[in-house]
């Protein structure tokens, strides 16, 4: 798979099936797991605890997983190894990392 550069082409790698791993997340009880992509919408995505589909986040929302609406690009960090989503714009004070993947 090809390196992810921009907001562009992450949405368009972001399609029903496809799994990321989360590397790094605000809430640590999330680290690790293997999320599956269950809808895609232009503003969101709707995302499922891969192979667990009794898990509470798989289940939340109707069945449709939890829900992750897309932020403005400079939330966003890309490069080679993981995607990271922050709070806030790059460079802000205080910013928060909301979570990091790496596409599957």
């Amino acid at each position: 798979m090809q390196t992810i550069k921009n907001l562009s082409q992450l949405k368009k790698e972001l399609q029903i099936g496809k799994k990321f791993i989360v590397i790094d997340h605000q809430k640590s009880e999330l680290i690790g797991q293997i999320r599956e992509i269950n809808k895609v919408q232009t503003n969101a995505l709707y995302v499922v605890i891969a192979d667990k589909p009794e898990h509470e986040w798989s289940n939340c929302n109707g069945g449709k997983g939890s829900r992750m609406e897309y932020d403005k690009v400079s939330h966003y960090q890309f490069n080679e190894e993981s995607i990271k989503w922050f709070k806030l714009p790059i460079g802000s004070d205080n910013n928060q990392l909301i979570m990091e993947f790496k596409l599957l």
